[in-house]
């Protein structure tokens, strides 16, 4: 199967996974589809970046789920946020000290630090366990991508992934060639930095990504310039409603109580990717408010 996205057209191995016929949807955005992406899977109901929690979000009806990687002593990808292992598993010290065999005696921890009989999986077992069943967007893979992308294509799963990263568009094609043309690529601006606007700009002109992460403290002109400049182009515009410095102020937990002022004020400026804590939440919002069905 070949999906086009503007001038960018890549192929697709199979649509007859669930996560592939997401991510096709992804790249040709269709009017009305909001994709809710559970950051760090199910993490209230099981230890962050495990498989439980990712195969929690599958049963959910949750679109993507975002893990984070980090290399081993002996150069193995793994699934965990921090560099250091204390936070979320019985370990010490840095990941980058410890080789494979040694985090797998650890074990992971749930939210409130008690340790579980949960493990810290690969990359690699998260693509077979739960890479058909669920889109996989990789945090802090834009450091490993010499490594990445050969597991995705030996694993059959390009068309199940969204990459992403903070370069510019020059940036990209001097470390990685053209890659917004081979897989489904997303740029990520922080408007808290310098030249917001002219970063969201330069992908917009010169190379056209499925879509546009967008990170902001405070809404401005700037910001609202970009929304409307991706939505004008069909970029698919990415927030983080996880916490109030990442999405001016608007957040999950704003939104228990006024779901309409989080994600239907986003929604009518043309946000159609919310990365989450509350994915329940979000689910059950939409559906109220389109008539979304859920699993």
């Amino acid at each position: 199967m070949l999906v086009a996205f503007a001038h960018v057209t890549w192929a697709a191995p199979s649509t007859e996974s669930r996560a592939a016929r997401t991510m096709a949807a992804w790249v040709a955005p269709s009017p009305g589809k909001i994709f809710v992406i559970a950051h760090r899977a199910d993490w209230r109901n099981f230890p962050e970046n495990s498989l439980a929690a990712i195969r929690s979000c599958i049963s959910l009806g949750v679109d993507l789920v975002e893990i984070d990687l980090q290399k081993t002593k002996d150069g193995e990808l793994i699934v965990i946020h921090d560099a250091t292992l204390e936070r979320t598993t019985t370990g010490q010290g840095r990941v980058e000290d410890l080789t494979l065999g040694e985090i797998r005696e650890l074990r992971l921890r749930d939210g409130l630090g008690q340790p579980t009989a949960h493990a810290v999986p690969t990359l690699r077992e998260v693509l077979s366990d739960c890479g058909r069943h669920i889109a996989l967007n990789l945090d802090k893979g834009y450091r490993h991508l010499d490594q990445i992308i050969p597991l995705l294509e030996e694993t059959e799963a390009e068309a199940n992934v969204l990459l992403k990263g903070p370069w510019s568009v020059a940036e990209l094609t001097e470390k990685h060639g053209r890659l917004w043309e081979r897989f489904a690529y997303m740029p990520v601006v922080n408007f808290d930095r310098p030249n917001g606007l002219g970063r969201v700009r330069d992908w917009l002109r010169n190379a056209r990504p499925s879509a546009m992460e967008i990170v902001f403290s405070k809404w401005s002109a700037e910001v609202e310039a970009a929304f409307e400049e991706c939505r004008v182009a069909g970029v698919r515009i990415w927030v983080n409603t996880l916490w109030p410095h990442l999405a001016g102020g608007r957040c999950d937990d704003l939104a228990l109580d006024d779901p309409d002022g989080v994600y239907g004020w986003f929604i009518e400026r043309g946000v159609t990717a919310f990365q989450t804590d509350r994915p329940r939440e979000l689910l059950a919002y939409l559906a109220r408010r389109s008539g979304r069905t859920q699993p």
